[in-house]
């Protein structure tokens, strides 16, 4: 399995489990907040009329940025670790990171030194406080 598929099937697994009071702060912001793109209006509240899967299809990118000016500011708020994208044969330590940022319901794992996964909650719109 890949790293998008790794990180697919970790958030999914993670975002069935949030209960519905989280989920309905993120929908809010889906439906309320500031559009990533003009284009992107039609997808306000997605996540509200598809499944999750269809969600995280749209919902998750591959950024060109480097880890540490994606993750660093992130890190020092709560967050946890819910799992972890591994090579076959590598050791748990080997690992890399998925983590949840349950303020804003970003989903993020650096997977190069310039690339990071993510998956917003709020898609099509920014993360509160972004």
């Amino acid at each position: 399995m890949d790293d998008k598929e790794q990180f697919t099937s970790l958030v999914a697994k993670h975002a069935s489990r949030l209960t519905e009071e989280q989920l309905a702060g993120y929908d809010s912001c889906s439906q309320y907040g500031e559009c990533v793109s003009p284009s992107y209006e039609v997808f306000r509240g997605y996540r509200t009329r598809h499944t999750l899967d269809e969600f995280l299809e749209l919902a998750i990118s591959l950024n060109a940025i480097h880890p540490d000016e994606y993750l660093t500011d992130m890190l020092l708020k709560p967050h946890e670790v819910i799992g972890a994208l591994a090579d076959e044969g590598d050791q748990l330590n080997n690992a890399t990171p998925v983590y949840f940022f349950p303020d804003t319901g970003v989903y993020a794992a650096a997977v190069s030194e310039t690339r990071v996964l993510d998956a917003w909650l709020c898609w099509p719109c920014y993360p509160a406080n972004w």
